[in-house]
């Protein structure tokens, strides 16, 4: 019998989370467990056993290239909600390993990147009770991450007037999750009762088994096991719309799906009919996995080979350094990938050459029209619809392509979008677009318009390595006739009918333009003629005419916008409002003179301004948590409105340069705690977590350095604003905690 290492993370001990898929192994191998803890990782004279013939990692894939590394055959479980934003080259480092995924878009993800990998579909054993009693709704929230959004407030806002009682199990993950700001404090019609950590796991089952709404606990799942087993019970599941829980629900046939950053209020009168559908999928899948996964499975793990570089052909030390910056962080790990090229060209056995000149005929220079098949599998996407009227329609608020260029361009990109609306769209939807992360475009876009091509210019420091990320967020979905659904209705976004990228270099726009205006004069009615008017960076230039283009492809504009810092505003001749840098300058100026200040003993003078105020009047939630007229109740919401707020409610543009000065200052000579410096952005946070002020005692010498310390290596994982805040000096208390 072959034996497997089987390399898991330490928190599964206690959650056991994985041990299905261990007793899968054992049907067929000898399996020998280790378990991991990220923080202290491998041990530097780590050997796998002489006796070891297959690792198999779960949820551990930052540590393939050292298996990979030690010449063995390695199987890597990677999870959508750990794993499903990595870059391509994250994939690349291991391409020697076997991929199993749970996880449709992540299997996507891997094999776009060149990787080996299998999709599997988990669902556990199906109870013989399940959920019969609908006469009232009995709800269970277990507040797992209620930091996300997904808590009881939420909850009660979407349905609890229809709630004839709820549990909440006050449960979260992770050590510095403050549970004191979500946890419930009254003022419902209906009865609630909380539990904390069950010792024994039958109990937690006891208390969901007498609900029969299970709102799923996080935004998103590597598997989810705990709304799975609600959905063989029979229950009617809530759940936000990302993976994995939108692989197994169709929404308003066997669950239901909810955007969380705008929750509204709706109905789950047909929960009955849900759950009965719910348990139904259910107990399909359970048949699929045991006739057909779990074969798949272990003979996709036997038929692992060999990697053919080993530890001869690495530096152990780069190897460690890799890992090293994975558990630092998300941020740190993607810098690190891009900035020591050197390391991931010798894990990937690369020699850095030259970029070819040929382009590569998959996705450059061409425009994919999404009514061929082969087009639309040039693309790994998600939070889209099926193909109607040869378009590809959005199904969830917020929609995202990944664009691979391979091999990348050595200069600007040009990207063509043809959009529309629904037909029956009762009005203009609001709908953004964002390039990695940027907004590039903000258009009301009406039916009336018909298709509309945007045109983006994307320069090379605007680029993220060799792909392109593109969000499309909109502010409602228009309910659409459908004859496939049982409710009758889908909901549908925004129409994509065709996509392309164009490298400027092999393909000039003054070329582009030519074509189109070739193809636009055999339009027969005007108004279907796709207007040109396009936005380039902060630079102002506008390309509307064959003068501007002539300007644009002379060279001196193409260079200047390669060398840009970012992008600014992609414009289409629809939009109705164009916001230049001045205009966003006067902005943040006419905001900022609104400001009062506030004197706080540990800050000093607080600025208090109109936005402020007016973000705290739309979020009764933050407003009833707290208490801004004392001091630590002020300071907790300075720390809530800069790193949870300005995010939530996309007012990075507003924020002046006076404001981000201020946080990233020292608290007031006369102020120092214990008389060391502290940034005020951390005093701030540390006033808004309780877990913090337990954790750390900033009036003991060591107290501001550890919490320093704390912030540069876990803050930031936990909100990402915070690194424009905080100091490069605070590594050296991080590494010396480290």
């Amino acid at each position: 019998m072959r034996k497997i290492l089987f390399v898991d993370h330490i928190f599964h001990r206690k959650t056991i989370s994985s041990q299905f898929f261990l007793d899968l192994l054992r049907t067929r191998y000898e399996v020998e467990v280790l378990f991991v803890d990220p923080a202290e990782g491998l041990p530097p004279d780590f050997t796998a056993p002489a006796d070891v013939q297959v690792a198999v990692l779960w949820q551990m894939d930052y540590l393939a290239p050292l298996f990979l590394a030690a010449g063995l055959p390695t199987v890597v479980v990677p999870m959508y909600d750990g794993s499903g934003q990595m870059p391509r080259t994250h994939w690349g480092i291991s391409g020697e390993a076997r991929f199993i995924s749970f996880s449709f878009n992540l299997h996507e993800s891997i094999r776009r990147a060149g990787c080996n990998s299998l999709l599997v579909k988990y669902f556990p054993e199906i109870p013989n009770e399940f959920v019969s009693d609908f006469s009232e709704m009995r709800g269970f929230l277990w507040q797992r991450a209620p930091q996300t959004g997904i808590h009881w407030r939420t909850i009660n806002h979407m349905i609890g007037h229809q709630l004839a009682s709820l549990h909440i199990h006050d449960a979260p993950d992770g050590l510095f999750i403050d549970q004191s700001a979500h946890s419930f404090i009254g003022g419902v019609h209906y009865p609630v009762t909380v539990s904390t950590w069950f010792e024994n796991k039958a109990d937690l089952l006891a208390a969901m088994h007498r609900c029969n709404v299970f709102i799923a606990p996080r935004p998103s799942e590597g598997i989810g096991m705990a709304f799975l087993e609600a959905m063989a019970r029979g229950c009617c599941v809530i759940a936000h719309d990302l993976p994995t829980h939108n692989e197994y629900i169709l929404n308003w046939v066997n669950g239901i799906l909810f955007n969380k950053d705008n929750a509204g209020p709706f109905s789950i009168s047909n929960a009955a009919e849900i759950g009965r559908s719910a348990r139904e999928t259910a107990v399909e899948g359970r048949r699929v996995w045991l006739e057909r996964d779990c074969g798949r499975i272990l003979d996709f793990i036997a038929d692992a080979v060999r990697p053919n570089r080993t530890m001869a052909h690495f530096d152990r030390r780069k190897l460690d350094r890799l890992v090293n910056s994975y558990v630092r962080g998300y941020e740190h790990y993607v810098s690190f990938l891009k900035m020591h090229e050197d390391t991931v060209d010798d894990i990937l056995g690369n020699t850095r050459q030259e970029e070819p000149k040929r382009i590569s005929p998959k996705v450059y220079n061409r425009l994919l029209e999404f009514s061929a098949m082969d087009d639309r599998g040039a693309f790994s996407a998600m939070g889209l619809g099926p193909l109607i009227d040869d378009c590809v329609w959005t199904a969830a608020q917020t929609a995202m392509f990944n664009i691979p260029l391979e091999p990348s361009p050595p200069g600007a990109v040009l990207l063509l979008m043809d959009i529309m609306a629904p037909a029956n769209a009762p009005h203009s939807l609001q709908t953004r677009l964002l390039i990695n992360e940027e907004v590039v475009a903000q258009i009301q876009l009406s039916p009336d318009y018909g298709c509309i091509r945007l045109r983006c210019v994307i320069p090379t420091a605007a680029r993220r390595g060799r792909a392109l990320q593109l969000k499309i967020v909109t502010d409602c979905l228009v309910s659409v006739p459908s004859s496939t659904l049982r409710t009758g209705s889908t909901l549908r976004g925004i129409g994509i009918r065709a996509m392309g990228v164009f490298d400027l270099d092999h393909a000039p726009l003054k070329d582009i333009v030519e074509l189109e205006a070739q193809a636009e004069s055999v339009v027969a009615d005007p108004t279907a003629r796709r207007p040109f008017v396009m936005w380039c960076l902060n630079k102002g230039l506008q390309i509307d005419s064959p003068e501007a283009v002539a300007r644009f492809d002379d060279g001196r504009h193409r260079r200047a916008m390669d060398n840009a810092p970012a992008i600014n505003v992609v414009e289409s001749a629809r939009v109705q409002r164009v916001e230049t840098a001045q205009r966003s300058t006067h902005r943040m100026d006419t905001i900022w003179r609104t400001r009062s200040s506030r004197v706080h003993p540990i800050l000093g003078d607080v600025p208090y301004h109109a936005l402020m105020d007016q973000i705290l009047a739309e979020r009764s939630d933050v407003a009833s948590g707290l208490d801004i007229g004392s001091d630590q109740g002020l300071a907790a919401f300075v720390a809530w409105y800069y790193l949870v707020g300005v995010v939530e409610h996309h007012l990075e543009d507003y924020l002046h340069p006076e404001e981000v000065a201020w946080l990233h200052e020292d608290c007031p000579s006369g102020s120092e705690v214990a008389g060391q410096r502290l940034s005020r952005v951390l005093y701030c946070l540390w006033a808004m977590r309780s877990d913090l002020q337990h954790a750390f005692d900033l009036s003991r010498p060591e107290g501001p350095g550890a919490l320093a310390a704390w912030a540069e290596i876990y803050g930031v994982q936990e909100y990402p604003h915070l690194a424009n805040f905080i100091s490069a000096r605070h590594g050296t208390a991080a590494l010396e905690l480290a």
